[in-house]
């Protein structure tokens, strides 16, 4: 059975009520004005890096509750994956691993992710989470919740 990763946050998104993804939040903190310019241009560096090498999929409009997971074969992509959560730690934004073999039903797929419509809230899900301790919360981070009211709850 195939194994997908996810790497996400403590955000919400308003619309769907599930953890925010890495690249929402890291879209959101390339576009603070709090943001350093020496951290803005390595946050670019690293999203245009995944421009060149990640397919972005145009999925349908019924489709807008799919979350991404990566394939976890896909090394480089992963290994990609932590320097930007590096950067994301580094302003107080900390990302979770998350892996499952069942993400829900699979609406796009390719050689380094799928993007699936998850179960149920309610129903048991398959998640797998990593065993490392984990601080959500830092007075840095909640400071910038304010910033992304408009597409994150916390």
């Amino acid at each position: 059975m195939d194994a997908y990763i996810r790497f996400q946050t403590r955000y919400r998104c308003r619309w769907t009520g599930r953890p925010a993804g890495i690249f929402v939040v890291a879209g959101h903190l390339e576009d603070s004005p709090h943001l350093a310019a020496s951290t803005r241009w390595l946050l670019r560096d690293e999203l245009d890096w995944f421009s060149d090498n990640l397919i972005v999929p145009n999925l349908r409009d019924e489709d807008w509750r799919s979350l991404f997971w990566l394939r976890a074969d896909s090394r480089e992509i992963i290994r990609r994956m932590w320097s930007l959560a590096a950067i994301l730690r580094n302003e107080g934004i900390f990302v979770r691993k998350i892996w499952t073999t069942e993400p829900g039903k699979v609406i796009y797929s390719d050689k380094h992710q799928i993007a699936a419509i998850p179960r149920e809230k309610n129903s048991p899900a398959a998640l797998r989470f990593d065993p490392q301790p984990e601080k959500w919360s830092t007075a840095n981070e909640k400071n910038r919740v304010r910033i992304w009211s408009s597409v994150l709850e916390d």
